[in-house]
């Protein structure tokens, strides 16, 4: 059995790691290299930062050129896909073949999203699916929640470079006096609980089918109803569902309990503990 004293996480998107860090063995040190969109960021300051890091287990999240600087530079041991690696880059000409590279040379490989599977599976068969963590003791519904009460309700929606809300979404929200919070800025991780227990509804990317995002599960964690990939041809239907608070509360219970039974970081940390050692 391989002995792991240091874990370098590179590129930690959605802090998955840093969900599931707390509780993995204590004996174990966790270093984080974390980037920009920077073009410092992405190339010779990610190079000098993975250059000069000493660990005995690689994680690399997406496929992209953090997961072949580890590849070439030290060894690559479990790679993780998020979604745009394989979904959109894998097909493009010029980087494609950067993530075909790291698919093939990684010890192992993990995935988080369904809709990517069966084009991840061509390339790696052994690859594995792997909840997204939640801490779900952190993200809890508000306890003295009132708009349960209301007809109207308060939804946010955080901006995404590759997915724009629907308009007819925006009318239909407005018509029935609803109130919407656009997000375009980064909430600092840890008031990402607080802040998401200020709305009833989160609306999520509808850019592509089959999954949502951390933040939605976040979301669903803390008890608020969302609108997702799966409303985007009844938008209108969907929030006049949600118009009644009776359903929203139902959604509510119902949510926090599918965050509970799947994506509870405390039992895929027990999963994941087995990885570091094979």
């Amino acid at each position: 059995m391989k002995t792991i004293h240091t874990v370098v996480v590179v590129n930690d998107c959605g802090y998955v790691w840093e969900d599931l860090k707390p509780y993995l063995p204590k004996n174990v040190q966790w270093k984080f290299i974390r980037r920009t969109r920077s073009l410092w960021d992405k190339t010779l300051g990610l190079f000098l930062k993975i250059l000069f890091s000493k660990g005995d287990f690689y994680i690399v999240n997406f496929a992209l050129q953090d997961a072949w600087l580890v590849q070439k530079l030290k060894h690559l041991d479990l790679l993780i896909c998020h979604g745009g690696d394989v979904r959109w880059t894998i097909k493009k000409k010029w980087w494609g073949w950067i993530v075909k590279s790291n698919l093939k040379h990684a010890k192992h490989v993990a995935y988080t999203v369904d809709d990517i599977a069966e084009d991840l599976l061509k390339f790696r068969s052994d690859a594995f699916f792997m909840y997204r963590p939640v801490q779900a003791e952190n993200y809890t519904p508000h306890k003295h929640r009132v708009t349960f009460k209301s007809k109207s309700f308060h939804a946010v929606y955080f901006e995404k470079p590759y997915d724009k809300i629907q308009p007819n979404l925006v009318r239909y929200l407005i018509d029935n006096d609803c109130t919407l919070t656009t997000i375009n800025n980064l909430i600092p991780h840890k008031l990402m609980p607080i802040f998401l227990r200020n709305f009833d509804v989160l609306i999520d990317h509808m850019a592509y089918n089959g999954s949502v995002s951390k933040i939605c599960l976040e979301a669903m964690s803390c008890g608020l109803c969302v609108i997702t990939w799966k409303d985007k041809d009844h938008l209108k239907e969907r929030v006049t569902e949600l118009l009644d608070p009776q359903k929203r509360a139902e959604e509510s219970l119902i949510n926090r309990k599918f965050v509970m039974e799947n994506h509870n970081a405390n039992n895929i940390a027990v999963t994941v503990q087995n990885w570091l050692t094979t």
